[in-house]
């Protein structure tokens, strides 16, 4: 009993993965969702440069570009978005950035 209802649970969830990959969200709208919190800066209260103190805000954009040192990424999208709203995920290329710098 208990293996046929995992073996429908991953046949829900491998349509489910199915449907998403046919859907065609646009980039910008990913990233929007992302970055809407609706709770102002309250989800970046707790973030900060350890050097200069810095404190993001939601307001804050970085982009998706190539970079050398440190990370080693070379394919970068040119897709601007709130790092810290998607924890280091480009919702371009879907690249999860190891680093963030400003």
């Amino acid at each position: 009993m208990i293996a046929r209802r995992n073996h429908i649970q991953q046949i829900r969830l491998t349509a489910f993965v199915f449907w998403l990959f046919q859907k065609g969200v646009n980039p910008a709208e990913i990233a929007e969702s992302l970055t809407q919190t609706g709770e102002g800066d309250a989800p970046f209260k707790h973030i900060r440069c350890p050097v200069c103190r810095w404190r993001p805000r939601s307001e804050d954009l970085w982009y998706c570009d190539d970079c050398a040192h440190p990370e080693y990424f070379f394919e970068g999208c040119g897709m601007e978005w709130n790092t810290f709203a998607t924890r280091g995920l480009c919702p371009g290329c879907m690249h999860q950035w190891r680093y963030t710098s400003g």
